[in-house]
């Protein structure tokens, strides 16, 4: 014991921490503070060892646990929200830029891609989102292609075109070239109504492209009331011939019939084909941002000429093609025309839808050398002799 503890104090105290022993109190020193005491015994020499604390000291870190704890959790609780508030905005700032990309390709901007280096699960997620902008770009861009195709191809004929590679590039082959335009259109546009004319060229644009579409042709070109249809390019087909033959009297009998409607409403109009047959060129042509399939060629002039000369109601046909239908479709053999851009009169044939009395069929030996006996007529007396009852005679000529 230190100071002026006497021995009444160090008995009192002693008394009080043998019992029990080796316990520890909180008593006063002399100087009447409290303490904390603990006294233990020395066996060998007798003594007992007292030891005193102000209770101050011995309580102090007691007393401060609650606070050093409190604090510890005000650290952590900071800590852990400024964790979640980095962990958010690290979060956050992909998610809205996901969700920015999802808007702008819903607006259709398949270009768009989202760049992120975070290495973690929303890096994959903007890999797997720029994979799908990718393909929904490619998409995007094949079905435009087909859509451009489906403008003058039918839509199965469309499909495989994009499928195969190299169609549509430049090159040659024989091709049969179908023209047909409205007789009587100038007279009628330049005297109708706007509204009366756009609604009479729709019924017949619809009409048109039906008859395509049925008979799986390229639809070339509309041009004004007129029309450029091309078979065997830029899929070949079986007897394109025969084909472009079948499509012209389908073409004839349903414009024929919309013609027949018009009339009733006073508007009267007639419809010419022409059809040609001969190597071409065919391909795409114009510039960046507006191609067009097409094909040129000496078959393919001389079917717009054709078109040209033929009357309401006629289907004109130069020799490679009558050579070609001639066994399986009435055709009948016109009289030699001079025709713009080529030398020396031409033969012409005609289909024969119904044959007028007095007009028959024209056959050939071979597809070389057609027979001698043809009977012929001038362009407006054949359109006369379809139309009559009692055809003008015909008289042999020869080839």
């Amino acid at each position: 014991m230190r100071g002026k503890a006497g021995s009444g104090d160090f008995r009192r105290l002693k008394l009080a921490l043998n019992n029990p022993p080796g316990s520890a109190l909180i008593t006063t020193d002399i100087g009447e503070q409290l303490v904390v005491a603990a006294a233990t015994p020395v066996a060998k020499v007798g003594w007992t060892v007292i030891a005193l604390q102000p209770a101050r000291e011995a309580f102090a870190s007691i007393r401060a646990a609650p606070w050093r704890a409190l604090a510890l959790m005000t650290v952590g609780t900071l800590f852990a929200l400024a964790l979640a508030y980095a962990l958010a905005q690290r979060m956050s700032g992909p998610i809205r830029e996901l969700e920015c990309g999802a808007k702008r390709i819903g607006r259709g901007q398949f270009d768009h891609r989202i760049r992120l280096t975070s290495g973690d699960e929303l890096q994959r997620l903007a890999s797997r989102f720029n994979e799908m902008a990718r393909e929904l770009s490619l998409s995007k861009q094949k079905s435009e292609r087909i859509a451009r195709l489906k403008r003058f191809l039918a839509p199965q004929v469309a499909e495989l075109v994009e499928n195969s590679d190299g169609l549509l590039r430049g090159h040659r082959r024989d091709v049969v070239a179908v023209f047909a335009d409205l007789r009587g259109f100038t007279s009628f546009s330049a005297s109708a109504e706007p509204e009366i004319i756009i609604g009479a060229l729709q019924e017949y644009y619809e009409v048109v492209g039906a008859v395509i579409a049925r008979h799986e042709a390229t639809l070339i070109q509309f041009a004004g009331n007129g029309v450029m249809i091309l078979l065997n390019a830029p899929m070949a087909v079986a007897d394109p011939a025969h084909r472009a033959v079948r499509l012209a009297i389908d073409l004839q009998r349903e414009v024929q019939s919309l013609a027949t409607l018009w009339s009733k409403k006073g508007c009267v109009m007639g419809f010419g084909i022409g059809i040609g047959m001969g190597l071409a060129t065919v391909g795409t042509i114009g510039y960046e941002g507006r191609l067009d399939y097409t094909a040129v060629g000496s078959g393919v002039n001389l079917a717009s000429r054709l078109c040209d000369l033929a009357g309401d109601g006629q289907i004109l046909l130069d020799k490679a093609v009558a050579e070609q239908v001639h066994s399986s479709v009435p055709i009948a053999c016109l009289s030699e025309q001079n025709i713009k851009g080529y030398r020396g009169a031409m033969k012409l044939f005609a289909v024969v839808a119904a044959n007028p009395p007095g007009m028959q069929n024209v056959g050939y030996k071979d597809r070389r050398q057609p027979q001698t006996q043809c009977r012929a007529m001038n362009i407006a007396s054949y359109s006369a002799a379809a139309d009559s009852e009692h055809p003008p005679s015909l008289t042999p000529a020869a080839t």
